[in-house]
């Protein structure tokens, strides 16, 4: 019993560290990227978050979601909902390349084909999106 609580304590102890400097990159990270769609893909690319926390990706192609990223952005549409968010990226692209959205949505099914769901712990970096 002592060693799983141990074993536990260490888990939080390293998930609160991982939290941190994995916020504070992505902070920093979107400061950097501003509004531009390229930026904010290469950004999606890049990032190196710790833990739960590690990595954001969108599996699309390329000159694909930036051409999607920029009409998302020229149009500004009120509502979106993307339907797989996996590690996220694409998700990012949505809510920072609209700021204005009324409702961003990104719906995934968990234990799904193509890497369908993600760890609970991951919701709070996916909230960290739509910061001021």
């Amino acid at each position: 019993m002592i060693k799983r609580n141990y074993f536990l304590f260490r888990k939080k102890l390293f998930d609160k560290l991982a939290w941190i400097l994995s916020k504070k990159e992505l902070h920093k990270g979107l400061e950097k990227a501003s509004i531009s769609v390229e930026l904010i893909y290469d950004f999606t690319e890049k990032f190196t978050g710790r833990g739960y926390y590690a990595s954001l990706h969108s599996y699309q192609i390329t000159s694909e979601i930036i051409l999607v990223g920029k009409l998302v952005q020229n149009t500004h549409p009120r509502s979106i909902l993307e339907i797989g968010t996996h590690k996220g990226g694409t998700l990012l692209l949505w809510t920072r390349s609209n700021l204005n959205a009324d409702l961003v949505i990104s719906l995934d099914l968990p234990g799904g084909s193509y890497g369908g769901g993600y760890v609970k712990e991951r919701e709070k970096l996916y909230k960290e999106f739509v910061f001021d």
